[in-house]
């Protein structure tokens, strides 16, 4: 397990970063703590809200430029459940110094390591800016010191839930452990479990065999599960999606899985994992239930045949484009032009484009505020490094903030003044296009990144206005 900084901002990106990565249900809130009045409701807060309390939070010490603390708790593989890393994070935070500091903890599934972020404010309560030197050594130090204060404690008691459950067969004993953050080693006769890369527990030829007569078959849970997937095949979009492993830049390397909404809705609502068995890279021939909620194991065929579960329709294969038409339809627009703007901007068919999302009035001011001040100044750089970039389409100017994904249209927030100096930056369309395509191709290669710090996805994907 180790520790990650990432980076330092004034704006708190690292907010909407997080509920990107929810949004496309690659992440997860799973702590939000210390938003004053807001807290009663802290789970159902936009982002926009979210950010706007850390800057308040924050403006009580105006000579820290960048009060951002982002930071990426990792373990190797799935050897810490999110649940485990949203624990070890919070006291981290506390003995940080941050523990008193309004933070959310969100965990990402979308590599092959299991993490989560933290975003917080670097100002305390009173003012004061907490102490920062050498934090990346100083954090690093102080979750090894987490890890050790009973390192196997933990472990020990998942174990023995573990060993809770009802299960058929030893393949369902050893996907239980696996799929709980576990290795599973055969060696002589003998099952191997090893977390954070220790032997935790051996278990022999005749305790396993123990184990799987003292279990029972819930013939009543089972009849339950079969009038809920029943239920939910009927209401909930069953098509499987591929899963692939991530690779450098972006890549997709070799299918680890597959997945529908089906399968996200039962895990979410009822706590059930499903998990699919399938053979280089074909199509799934069955799959086992992992019930959580009533800790028991099953095969799928016992509550479903895998033909009804998943509709039979032909697996959904990964495709780039329509990961990035996900990210388009993530800005809000109100008309045409923006809509081919989009399109030009993420290279994808137009018809790709169906938004549904408009700016509110409190962003348009805030907009309208934050370019005023910048283009006062005259200052285009300025606005490059919050990842702001202004593009003609049809003959209108819009501006695209790809940190926050808003598209503004430029007329309804700038005064003619302003208007007329965006509009003398380019002398026709064509330089706008290479922009765009010099733009976008920096972009692209953090988009799909293995989970990249978005201050180094900023730095990539910035490219200067010209004037």
């Amino acid at each position: 397990m180790r520790v990650k900084i990432l980076s330092k901002t004034g704006s708190f990106g690292g907010v909407r970063y997080n509920t990107n990565k929810m949004d496309r249900q690659t992440g997860k809130l799973m702590s939000i703590r210390n938003f004053g009045i807001l807290q009663e409701a802290a789970h159902n807060l936009k982002p926009e809200e979210v950010k706007n309390y850390l800057k308040s939070w924050s403006a009580s010490n105006t000579r820290v430029k960048d009060p951002q603390l982002h930071v990426m708790i990792s373990c190797k593989g799935r050897e810490n459940t999110k649940e485990e890393l949203t624990k070890v994070a919070e006291n981290w935070l506390e003995k940080m110094g941050y523990g008193q500091n309004p933070f959310i903890i969100v965990a990402h599934s979308d590599t092959n390591n299991n993490h989560v972020h933290i975003v917080s404010s670097r100002i305390d309560k009173n003012g004061k800016k907490i102490n920062d030197s050498f934090e990346g050594d100083r954090g690093n130090r102080i979750l090894q010191n987490i890890l050790k204060q009973n390192p196997h404690q933990h472990i020990s008691e998942d174990v023995k839930k573990l060993e809770a459950y009802s299960f058929s067969s030893l393949a369902q004993f050893k996907l239980l452990y696996e799929k709980s953050g576990y290795s599973v080693r055969e060696q002589d006769g003998n099952i191997n479990l090893f977390k954070t890369g220790e032997l935790v527990k051996t278990y022999s030829q005749n305790e396993i065999t123990s184990l799987l007569a003292s279990k029972k078959t819930n013939q009543k849970r089972i009849s339950q599960l079969q009038a809920i997937f029943k239920k939910y095949s009927s209401k909930v979009d069953n098509t499987l999606r591929q899963e692939h492993q991530n690779l450098a830049g972006g890549r997709k390397g070799k299918i680890i899985g597959y997945k529908s909404d089906l399968t996200e809705q039962l895990k979410e609502k009822f706590g059930i994992d499903i998990v699919f068995h399938f053979k280089d890279g074909l199509p799934p021939y069955g799959y086992t239930v992992i019930d959580r909620a009533k800790m028991s194991v099953f095969k799928g065929s016992e509550i479903m045949k895998l033909k009804q579960f998943t509709g039979n329709r032909p697996v959904l294969k990964y495709s780039e484009a329509d990961e990035r038409a996900l990210i388009a339809n993530k800005y809000n627009v109100d008309n045409p032009k923006q809509s081919k703007l989009l399109a030009r901007y993420y290279k994808i068919p137009e018809y790709k484009i169906n938004c549904n999302r408009q700016l509110s009035s409190l962003e348009k001011i805030h907009y309208q505020e934050m370019l005023n001040y910048f283009l006062d100044r005259n200052s285009f750089d300025n606005l490059s490094r919050l990842n702001i970039k202004a593009y003609r389409e049809s003959g209108e100017w819009f501006l695209l903030d790809i940190g926050s994904m808003n598209i503004i249209t430029a007329s309804e927030i700038l005064n003619q003044n302003h208007y007329d100096t965006l509009n003398n930056s380019f002398t026709d369309d064509q330089e706008v296009d290479n922009d765009i395509e010099r733009s976008f191709s920096g972009f692209n290669t953090n988009v799909f990144a293995n989970d990249v710090d978005d201050s180094k996805a900023k730095k990539k994907r910035k490219k200067k206005v010209k004037r």
